[in-house]
């Protein structure tokens, strides 16, 4: 059962076990949900917000849905980022709000194909090469940022940060 968090390989996931569906679901389970293997992938909070801000600001369907949540010019990233943290999106929520209180596997996007081989071990499948899809290429995400930046996400993402052992 895949907990889905954007901006944390959801895409390349849902088409590793979904044949590429933007939702799936169980329907009718023939078993208790209990009895299912629960899992999801997360990202570091300030490598995620990088990524938000070159999708919103990049891709035309996206810069639409900014515009239509504000008029302001959010091209500067320190911008994005504090309209981010004053106005609540399902991209840029935190990861937490996604998840159960139990999993049986979390995997991270900073070390993906090892997690996802892990992942296909515990579900006795083999190991597999992924195509990444909807990869936003860039630099190092910490050269986006300034200090008080880093410290507004540190806040927003408190959180993820401490549940999942994240590091600027």
């Amino acid at each position: 059962m895949y907990f889905d968090v954007p901006k944390s390989a959801s895409t390349t996931i849902r088409k590793a076990f979904f044949d590429d569906r933007s939702s799936a679901s169980l329907r009718n389970p023939r078993k208790g949900v209990e009895s299912y293997l629960k899992f999801s992938f997360v990202r570091n909070p300030w490598d995620r917000m990088v990524s938000n801000w070159k999708m919103f600001t990049t891709q035309s369907a996206r810069i639409e849905q900014l515009r239509s949540m504000t008029l302001k010019d959010l091209s500067r990233f320190e911008d994005f980022v504090d309209f981010a943290v004053a106005n609540a999106n399902h991209h840029w929520q935190p990861q937490v709000m996604f998840l159960p209180e139990t999993l049986d596997f979390i995997g991270k996007l900073e070390c993906f194909d090892e997690d996802m081989n892990r992942l296909l071990s515990l579900l006795g499948k083999d190991p597999v090469d992924l195509k990444k899809r909807n990869s936003t290429r860039r630099d190092r995400y910490q050269e986006y940022y300034t200090p008080r930046s880093i410290e507004a996400v540190s806040d927003y993402y408190r959180k993820d940060i401490e549940m999942f052992g994240y590091r600027f």
